[in-house]
């Protein structure tokens, strides 16, 4: 007997990708879903700058099975998309009868293979109580393919270390700003321990596409 589905099943999350070599990728947050007739598959369409390159297949064809779809990453092969390409990808879920979901779409995804400008910045340090407070502040670097998505510093003991503060996300900056301020305070005993009582900073940006910048380097001693 056929069992009656007279509901669109419902669309996947995901997030799209490019790789270095161009090639779109697609991480799958949580699957589509038809609780009557089950999912058979999943169609996808994709635009490159805003043309579609890609369009969704007629009827109930599938592109991407549902044993490729759980695995949770599912590569778009077929597509090449050019240095500086933006991407979006849209994907919907095909049921048992072959009815489709909404199509749901990924955002945009640049393919990026350059990383971005290296930031500038200086560091200053200043006793608070029995610790040393660090502030780190500068401009932010500039990458007009991708965007600067984070900005990220470290101290060390010595030039290029982390192993006083490790590499993180300045809390305080979001995408678009133009300049960037961290704090972070240190023991004052740990100040003592080090070599000229020195501590070294490292600055650097991370791109859209996860590529790092060049990274800018300070050093401070402590009063």
């Amino acid at each position: 007997f056929r069992v009656d589905d007279p509901t669109a099943p419902l669309a996947p999350r995901f997030c799209a990708r490019v790789n270095t070599t161009g090639t779109i990728q697609l991480e799958v947050d949580t699957l589509g879903g038809d609780p009557e007739t089950g999912v058979r598959g999943y169609q996808y369409s994709v635009q490159i700058n805003g043309a579609t390159v890609r369009a969704f297949p007629a009827g109930g064809a599938i592109d991407l099975t549902t044993s490729v779809m759980r695995t949770g990453s599912a590569r778009l092969n077929g597509i090449t998309v050019p240095q500086g390409g933006r991407v979006t990808v849209q994907l919907r879920t095909v049921n048992g009868h072959d009815r489709v979901s909404t199509p749901i779409g990924s955002g945009v995804a640049v393919h990026d293979v350059t990383p971005p400008s290296t930031p500038t910045g200086s560091a200053r340090i200043s006793p608070v109580g029995a610790n040393y407070f660090v502030t780190i502040e500068g401009t932010v670097a500039v990458d007009p393919q991708s965007t600067v998505q984070r900005i990220e510093f470290a101290i060390g003991s010595r030039e290029g270390a982390d192993d006083v503060k490790a590499w993180s996300a300045v809390p305080s900056w979001a995408a678009g700003g133009t300049t960037y301020r961290a704090y972070h305070a240190v023991p004052g005993a740990r100040v003592a321990s080090l070599t000229d009582r020195t501590l070294y900073i490292s600055v650097r940006a991370v791109n859209g596409a996860g590529l790092p910048s060049g990274i800018a380097r300070f050093r401070v001693v402590g009063p």
